[in-house]
């Protein structure tokens, strides 16, 4: 959920430029880039016309870290906005992507309350006119916070190489023949709003495992009552629970305890859409 502070803490305000004002924003993007791209589980990051050239780096840090962590999109009013993401321990590598049309300042603190820095160890660190991609080796596990401030269409996208993933999460119903019943993938557009079966696969150790329904800003619409199922392993956990989306579009998110105590948090990148008549 995107929330407005005073001003940014101090400790990260040593990380990046101060604020530039006058500072013009960067691009304009086809609204129709950032729906697919939200359809997909895609981003829209705004590069200068000087920058393309670099542009490679978010799509091999992308394909590097393939589980979403975090995810937000939307547009930001003028003001300081602060996001706090957990890392969990199994979190081997993380990337942090951020894009903000009118960008001014984007800071990184780690759970330790310092601000991150470009020449830290295990940091590889690149800055655009309009953003920033960073990854971090081996990060310290807890809470990382992101702040930015500026305006216009914003982009935030944390994902993660992990063992704990979440692998499906796809809506089902009942079928097969007699012996060999099950659930299986619901073929073709269901109504908007109506109840049915959503099956979430999660791999890796895992618990107090939660589910919610949140919008592309973040905020939460909904939350679920999925229930293990039986048969699984320690690694490998499917929960299955009757739903009825309250939103047109939606994303799916995951909370809970990793193997040594460290709250995580996935999300399903793609949005889940309701089909209207």
């Amino acid at each position: 959920m995107l929330s407005t502070l005073a001003a940014a803490p101090a400790a990260a305000q040593q990380q990046m430029p101060r604020e530039r004002p006058g500072w013009p924003c960067v691009g304009r993007p086809d609204p129709s880039y950032v729906r697919t791209a939200e359809a997909t589980g895609g981003q829209v990051f705004l590069f200068d016309t000087s920058e393309i050239g670099e542009s490679a780096a978010l799509m091999i840090a992308s394909t590097r870290h393939t589980e979403t962590i975090f995810r937000v999109s939307g547009s930001v009013t003028e003001g300081v906005h602060e996001f706090v993401v957990p890392v969990d321990s199994t979190v081997e590598s993380v990337m942090i992507s951020v894009s903000l049309q009118c960008l001014q300042v984007a800071e990184i603190t780690t759970p330790a309350g310092a601000g991150l820095r470009a020449n830290d160890p295990g940091v590889d660190y690149h800055q655009f006119e309009a953003g920033r991609i960073v990854t971090v080796a081996s990060p310290v596990p807890g809470a990382w916070k992101i702040t930015i401030s500026g305006r216009g269409l914003f982009f935030l996208v944390v994902q993660a190489r992990t063992s704990l993933t979440l692998n499906t999460a796809r809506f089902v119903a009942p079928g097969g023949r007699p012996g060999h019943e099950g659930l299986f993938p619901v073929k073709g557009a269901l109504a908007a709003g109506s109840a049915r079966l959503l099956e979430v696969d999660l791999h890796g150790t895992a618990r107090d495992v939660t589910f919610r329904f949140v919008s592309s800003q973040g905020d939460v619409l909904q939350d679920l009552a999925l229930a293990r199922q039986e048969g699984g392993s320690d690694d490998d956990q499917a929960y299955v629970g009757e739903v009825a989306p309250k939103a047109a579009e939606y994303r799916l998110q995951v909370n809970g305890v990793d193997a040594k105590g460290f709250p995580f948090m996935r999300m399903q990148a793609p949005l889940f859409s309701e089909a209207h008549p």
